[in-house]
């Protein structure tokens, strides 16, 4: 494979709507020695350490140390890592066995940047990629499960990942909790969560360069390397839930709902919640919620999640070529790992797309469309309702905001 990605390629046999059938959400895969070039093309042990001598102890370029014999000058050795380092100290503790997390690395590594980009295309949701390098004869984290899906990306070296089964199905990161201040501490003598089951070991698998794998959330796996250095980027997958959906559609509840915003009783330290009085507010409160909660308003909800996404997306890299003189036979075409989505209302349409948006007059809803559902064109493709003047104007429209670009 060369160094461009594409999203089928890096699947091996079987392709991406293949694996997202087979896989996804469901169980673990794994991809052997498909993407060396690819992989290696993302970062080299020489960029990393230039990388860290360069922003070493800055607050934006977070590292952590993991493992070993953490040389702190300031604490001594093995104390917990600070959010951030000095070259200096990285090395030596890299030296003494520590692994070297860089967090979300895709912001100071163009190529990087893409990889998350095109993941973010294909799975509709926020990506983030820690990059790790561990010494030989060294582990990270002890055996444990994640709260997000991970694509493990082998750039060099190797490690042993042992895989095990289902520790609990989907677990979530709590997104949203009210009283945060009230709720972050356990509380002694309460009920405590249902010990989870022993996991039982499924498989191994020793990762080399080139090599993919991919691990469900609530999966157990445990991590480390043998007799040579690894370095591996981990891109991190937050699901978007149904109990995002109804927390942005509590939200617009919550604007119609009376029971909702009535005050508890100023004692509720001291009360018996099982009495008359709060059995009603309860029912009450259940109906306002059947009421207000309807189809609409979580149709609605998945609709504003969708739009959030992709405005809240950066726009994606390149195109900085000089805006060209079109012509009818310029060959166009949609950028890669471009996300967007179009929206209706009385006077125009609204084209959302990567963190931008543009405006577009219905007269132009042909054009549009056809664009979408080709990717690729000439400009005298384009439906001939309108002008070659507006048909141009609205093609260099989408290039200098970054949607379109020519091809070779």
């Amino acid at each position: 494979m060369n160094n461009q990605c594409d999203i089928n390629q890096l699947f091996g046999e079987i392709s991406w709507q293949g694996f997202i059938e087979q896989y996804w959400q469901k169980k673990s895969y794994y991809v052997q020695g498909q993407n060396t070039e690819y992989f290696a093309s993302l970062i080299s042990r020489q960029e990393i350490d230039t990388l860290i001598k360069t922003n070493g102890g800055k607050t934006d370029f977070v590292i952590s140390l993991i493992g070993g014999k953490i040389v702190n000058p300031e604490k001594g050795v093995g104390h917990k890592a600070p959010s951030y380092w000095t070259a200096e100290n990285v090395f030596e503790s890299f030296e003494k066995g520590s692994t070297i997390r860089l967090g979300n690395i895709a912001s100071h590594c163009l190529s990087i940047r893409k990889l998350q980009q095109h993941f973010e295309a294909n799975l509709q949701t926020d990506i983030n990629i820690n990059l790790y390098l561990t010494p030989p004869g060294s582990r990270a984290f002890g055996a444990h499960y994640d709260d997000h899906d991970v694509f493990i990306v082998q750039i060099s070296g190797s490690k042993i990942w042992k895989l095990f089964s289902l520790a609990e199905e989907s677990p979530v990161e709590v997104l949203h909790r009210g009283r945060a201040g009230w709720l972050k501490k356990d509380i002694p003598g309460s009920k405590k969560v249902r010990p989870l089951p022993i996991p039982d070991e499924e498989w191994s698998v020793k990762m080399q360069a080139g090599d993919l794998l991919y691990v469900p959330r609530g999966h157990v796996h445990q991590v480390y390397s043998e007799d040579e250095e690894s370095l591996h980027l981990t891109v991190a997958v937050t699901v978007v839930t149904w109990y995002e959906v109804v927390v942005q559609a509590l939200l617009e509840t919550l604007k119609e709902s009376n029971a909702l915003r009535e005050a508890l009783p100023p004692d509720i330290s001291n009360r018996n919640f099982n009495t008359p009085y709060f059995n009603n507010r309860i029912a009450e409160v259940k109906a306002d919620l059947e009421k207000h909660l309807t189809p609409e308003i979580m149709r609605d909800s998945v609709n504003e999640m969708a739009r959030r996404f992709v405005v809240s997306r950066n726009p994606v890299p390149g195109n900085t070529v000089p805006v060209p003189e079109f012509s009818l036979i310029t060959r166009i075409r949609i950028r890669p790992d471009m996300v967007y989505r179009v929206e209706e209302n009385r006077r125009e349409m609204v084209f959302y797309y990567s963190g931008s948006y543009l405006l577009v007059q219905y007269e132009l809803s042909g054009v549009l469309e056809y664009i979408l559902a080709q990717k690729e064109f000439m400009i005298a493709d384009l439906p001939q309702e309108n002008s070659e003047l507006v048909r141009i104007n609205f093609i260099r429209k989408l290039f200098e905001g970054g949607f379109l670009e020519i091809t070779s």
